[in-house]
């Protein structure tokens, strides 16, 4: 739902169609949602928001769609509150740096990022090399190559053993046309459980799904 391209007065066209005060009915028909999609993108996020306040998560998604809409700063609005209400959760900068990745905005979602991989895990279950891999999987993914290996390098130097997450990576790397990196990754696999029938066989799937890939889109390699 991204709004890149829009022009100021688009933008401003959207806001004055839904306005602060609008809200969705009790008993919403198909008519409503039948209506310009991102006049309900607005009430959809403003009800969800009304019905529970505190959850951090749905603050992050209320202020995704603020950007989607072209509104910053209510956006960053419920990221700073979200991230108030829980600065050590390592979710809540995941969700935020997906906000601002998949909006174009790079340096905020590598700030965003580096929050999620540097928050204090004493006494949480979250274990910091599976934090490195979800970071460095989406960044692999929007080509921020660098940012994603070193992440990645960092995840392997915890635990050398762990395949499914080094398999993950390997699949996102494929994926992004980075084929070295996800080789690396794949002999990290294979080495880690080279008796484990998935781990040859995820491999041979992230292929073929790159063939596949490669067979939609002619000239791709």
């Amino acid at each position: 739902m991204s709004t890149r391209g829009w022009s100021l007065p688009v933008c401003l066209g959207l806001l004055a169609l839904c306005p602060a005060s609008a809200q969705a009915p009790k008993v919403p028909d198909a008519a409503f949602f039948s209506q310009d999609r991102k006049v309900l993108m607005r009430l959809c996020a403003e009800e969800a928001r009304r019905l529970d306040p505190k959850d951090t998560h749905l603050m992050v998604e209320y202020g995704d769609t603020m950007l989607a809409l072209g509104e910053r700063q209510k956006a960053e609005e419920a990221f700073e509150k979200a991230v108030a209400a829980k600065p050590t959760d390592p979710q809540t900068h995941h969700l935020i740096g997906l906000a601002w990745l998949r909006k174009g905005f790079r340096p905020e979602a590598l700030k965003a990022y580096q929050a999620m991989v540097s928050v204090e895990l004493s006494g949480r279950y979250e274990r910091l090399k599976n934090i490195l891999n979800k970071a460095a999987v989406d960044l692999i993914a929007a080509g921020e190559v660098k940012v994603a290996a070193d992440y990645m390098e960092r995840a392997y130097q915890l635990d050398k053993s762990d395949a499914n997450n080094f398999l993950e990576f390997g699949r996102a790397a494929l994926l992004a046309g980075e084929r070295d990196l996800a080789a690396l990754y794949f002999a990290r696999a294979a080495k880690a459980d080279p008796n484990d029938v998935d781990v040859w066989l995820e491999i041979t799937n992230a292929h073929a799904e790159l063939l596949l890939r490669s067979a939609r889109q002619p000239g791709a390699k």
